[in-house]
């Protein structure tokens, strides 16, 4: 396949010359190469230069257009800010280029050595894009890319800003004022979780692990509740439900606990029924509350099976819920055995607990990556 330098933009006047739709398609040609790496490639990014001064010398809204993308790719956000300005105002499209101007300045922010007021900039020019009358509202409501985008540069402002608690208040409160704008309530559950995650990074040794757990589980087990309570809608969040087992384990061994109970007595708290209104409930107790999850996620490992271990619902979504039920089982066996010093014999229970996974699962080919 030719290779990128086999195309030239220093014969300019020879390019003058062509014919536009021929010289249009050479350059978008080059862009189409199969030898071009997009991230971390000098050959792109000096494309991306070659392509910048070339729209120096010849005025076309495809070559600023093209400009644009490529200064995208090659991670120059600077100019591709200033081509989405310019072409903003070129094609009297504000609303197809304005945000990219945006977006712009917020990568800017993220670079290294990047200017933390650019970041101040952008959220002020999306606010006044949305004044503007740019933004396509569905009765009054803002679409999801644009709160997730305002909310991004917020959120970014508050992990940069961690001695102002109240920037991520804000932040929070801008989420959770724009819930409607979310077509699916997990999506905006998954956001603002993450959200939580990379401020609590951001504060560091200065975080309030107690108010901040808290609030992470709170909001960890609404979206897993509403998960298995919703069978008919699952989703695949078994990362959440890891990472929700993960804090309450961290939890306890925070606070130097240890499982001592027998393993008669632990197979006990293992088993106890838990009722609809407290399926991952909270508790201040440590140990109570990995018990809890544990036996909450056990309500779950027998959906759409009868009494005789026949499956009655054989639904993707039914075949899911009791994959992810008793992987999360496992996940947190595992967690007490290791790191909170629970009986080695509780492995027992996981013996069992794969026995009847395999046989639910024999036919499907995700099971041994599963475990």
């Amino acid at each position: 396949m030719t290779e990128l330098k086999a195309i030239t933009f220093s014969g300019i006047d020879g390019l003058m010359d062509c014919q536009e739709q021929f010289r249009y398609a050479l350059i978008h040609r080059g862009i189409a190469l199969g030898q071009v790496t997009l991230q971390n490639n000098q050959s792109f990014i000096r494309y991306s230069d070659e392509l910048a001064a070339l729209s120096q010398t010849l005025k076309s809204h495809q070559l600023s257009e093209l400009v644009h993308d490529t200064s995208l790719m090659a991670n120059n956000f600077q100019r591709f800010g200033q081509m989405a300005s310019k072409l903003s105002a070129l094609v009297n499209q504000p609303a197809r280029y304005g945000l990219n101007s945006v977006e712009a300045f917020y990568l800017q922010t993220q670079e290294p050595g990047g200017i933390a007021q650019l970041n101040d900039m952008a959220i002020m020019f999306a606010q006044k894009y949305q004044k503007d009358g740019h933004l396509p509202l569905q009765d009054g409501i803002a679409p999801q890319f644009f709160i997730q985008l305002v909310f991004k540069m917020m959120l970014a402002k508050s992990c940069s800003n961690t001695s102002k608690p109240d920037l991520f208040t804000n932040a929070i409160q801008y989420l959770e004022e724009n819930k409607q704008s979310f077509g699916i309530a997990i999506d905006y559950m998954k956001l603002k979780i993450d959200a939580r995650l990379q401020y609590g990074r951001a504060c560091g040794a200065d975080l309030q692990f107690k108010d901040w757990f808290k609030a992470v589980a709170a909001d960890l087990s609404q979206v897993i509740k509403q998960n298995f309570e919703d069978v008919g809608e699952f989703q695949s969040i078994q990362n959440l439900n890891e990472l929700y087992a993960s804090l309450c384990v961290q939890k306890a061994s925070k606070a130097g606990l240890k499982i001592t109970d027998d393993l008669t007595k632990l197979k006990s708290n293992l088993s106890t029924k838990v009722s609809s209104d407290s399926l991952f409930s909270f508790s201040d107790d440590p140990l109570a509350l990995v018990y809890q999850t544990y036996c909450s996620f056990s309500q779950f490992v027998n959906f759409g099976v009868d009494s005789d271990g026949k499956v009655t619902d054989k639904s993707v979504n039914a075949h899911n819920c009791r994959k992810s039920a008793t992987l999360s089982m496992l996940f947190i066996i595992h967690k007490m055995i290791s790191q909170l010093g629970a009986d080695s014999k509780l492995s027992e229970l996981i013996q069992a607990m794969f026995e009847s996974y395999a046989k639910q699962y024999i036919e499907l080919p995700s099971m041994v990556t599963d475990l």
